[in-house]
C-alpha cells in the first residue's frame, strides 16, 4: 500500500517536471526564434545600408537609415518590453531602398523627373496604407516640390489633392484646406472640370471636418462659419447627399448659437431633399426641427415635429429614438399642463427603456430617470384632478383622484 502510494507520488512528480521542462524549452525556442528574426532583420538592414552607401546614394542612405531606425508609427508593431519595434520587414526595406535610389539616380539625369515623382508618390501611398500619415506627408511634399519646379500643373494638382487628404487624417485642417484650394485654383486655370469638382468636394469635406472639430471643442461660432463654407462648396458639385448633409449639419450648428430661424430653414431643406423611406434620417431632422420650434416658443409646431419624429423612429425600429421622442413629448405636454397626454408618453418612454435595458441597449441610470418622470407625471395628473374638483365645487370628485394613480 505504501509502495503504491510512493510510486503514484513519484509518477506525478515526474510528469510535472516533464511539463515544466517542455514549457521552459518552448519558451527558450520562442525567444531564440524572435532573437534570430531580429538579428536577421538587423543584418538585412545593415547590408542594405552598406549597399546604398557604396553605390553612392548619400541622400537615399540618410532617408533609408532614418525610416528603418525610428520607432514604428503603428501601435500594433510592438517589440520586446512593450517598446516600438524599430525593425522592418525585408519586403518593406527593399521597397524603400529601390524607390529612394531610383529617385536619387533619376534626379541626377536630365529629363527623368517623372521617375522621381513616381518613386516618391509610391512611397507616400505605401506609408498612407500603413496609416503612417506623417511620413506620407513627407513624400507627398517632395512630389509637390518636384511638380512646382518642373511647372507640372497636373502633377501639382495630384500632389495637392493627396497632401490635403493626408493633412485631414492628422487633423491639420488649415493646411489641408490650403492644399485643396490650390488644387481648385489650378483646376480652374487648366479648365479641367473633373478636377474642379474633385477639389470642391474635398474642400466641402475638409471644412466639414474642421467644423466638427471646432464644435466638439465648444467653439460654436467658428464651427458655424466652417459649416457655411462647407455648404457653399457642396452647392458647386452635383452630389445631392453631400449637399443635404451640409444643410443638416449647418442647421444643427446654428441651434448651438440660438439661431433658430436660420436653423429651421436649413433643416426643412434637408427634409425636402431626403429620399422616401430614409426614416432614420427623417427622424433626426424632425428632432432638430422640434428643438428649433421650442427655442422660438412655438410649442404646437414643436409637438408636430416630435410626433413626426416618433412616427419615423417607429418605422425605422429605432428604440433609442422612440424613447427620446416620448420623453420630449412628455416634457412639452407637461409644460402645457396637458397631464393626461404627458403621462401617456412618459409611460411609453419608460416601457421602451425597460425593453432596452433588458436587451442591454440602455443604462439603468436612464431607466431610473424615466421612472422618476413617470412618477411625477402621475402625481401631476392626480393633482390636476383634485384641483379641478375643488374649483368646480364637486367634493365627490375628490374620491375619484385615485383613478389617476397606477402602479409602475
Amino acid at each position: 500500500m505504501s509502495l503504491s502510494s510512493n510510486n503514484k507520488s513519484g509518477f506525478l512528480g515526474t510528469e510535472g517536471s516533464t511539463k515544466r521542462e517542455t514549457k521552459s524549452s518552448l519558451h527558450i525556442q520562442i525567444d531564440k526564434t524572435v532573437d534570430d528574426t531580429f538579428e536577421l532583420e538587423s543584418q538585412d538592414k545593415m547590408s542594405m545600408c552598406i549597399d546604398i552607401l557604396s553605390e553612392g546614394f548619400v541622400q537615399s542612405f540618410v532617408d533609408f537609415f532614418y525610416l528603418t531606425h525610428r520607432p514604428s508609427q503603428s501601435p500594433e508593431h510592438l517589440g520586446h518590453g512593450g517598446d516600438y519595434a524599430n525593425t522592418q520587414k525585408p519586403s518593406h526595406m527593399r521597397l524603400l531602398k529601390n524607390n529612394l535610389t531610383h529617385a536619387e539616380a533619376a534626379r541626377r539625369r536630365v529629363g527623368d523627373v517623372d521617375i522621381v515623382y513616381e518613386s516618391y508618390i509610391t512611397l507616400a501611398r505605401h506609408f498612407e496604407e500603413k496609416n503612417d500619415h506623417h511620413t506620407g506627408i513627407y513624400f507627398y511634399e517632395k512630389c509637390l516640390e518636384i511638380a512646382c519646379l518642373t511647372v507640372d500643373s497636373k502633377g501639382e494638382m495630384i500632389a495637392n489633392h493627396n497632401l490635403g487628404t493626408a493633412y485631414e487624417h492628422v487633423k491639420h485642417f488649415e493646411r489641408a484646406i490650403a492644399c485643396h484650394k490650390r488644387h481648385l485654383e489650378l483646376s480652374k486655370q487648366s479648365g479641367d472640370q473633373t478636377q474642379t469638382v474633385l477639389a470642391s468636394a474635398c474642400l466641402a469635406r475638409a471644412f466639414k471636418l474642421q467644423a466638427k472639430h471646432l464644435r466638439s471643442a465648444g467653439k460654436f461660432n467658428d464651427a458655424v462659419i466652417c459649416f457655411e463654407k462647407s455648404l457653399a462648396y457642396a452647392k458647386s458639385i452635383s452630389d445631392e447627399d453631400t449637399l443635404a448633409n451640409a444643410h443638416y449639419l449647418l442647421g444643427c450648428a446654428q441651434l448651438d448659437i440660438d439661431r433658430a430661424d436660420a436653423a429651421k430653414e436649413h433643416l426643412e431643406i434637408y427634409l425636402r431633399m431626403l429620399s422616401d423611406g430614409n426614416e432614420s434620417e427623417r427622424a433626426k431632422a424632425h428632432c432638430a426641427l422640434s428643438r428649433a420650434n421650442e427655442m422660438m416658443g412655438r410649442d404646437d409646431a414643436a409637438l408636430d415635429a416630435l410626433h413626426d419624429y416618433l412616427a419615423c423612429a417607429k418605422r425605422a425600429e429605432n428604440f433609442d429614438a422612440q424613447a427620446d421622442a416620448c420623453s420630449r413629448l412628455g416634457a412639452i405636454y407637461t409644460r402645457k399642463e396637458l397631464h393626461g397626454r404627458a403621462l401617456e408618453f412618459y409611460t411609453q418612454n419608460f416601457a421602451t427603456l425597460r425593453t432596452m435595458v433588458h436587451r442591454k441597449e440602455a443604462s439603468l441610470v436612464r431607466l431610473n430617470k424615466a421612472k422618476v418622470n413617470l412618477g411625477a407625471a402621475k402625481a401631476n395628473l392626480a393633482m390636476s384632478r383634485i384641483l379641478g374638483a375643488v374649483n368646480q365645487g364637486k367634493i365627490g370628485g375628490l374620491l375619484k383622484w385615485k383613478d389617476a394613480r397606477t402602479e409602475i
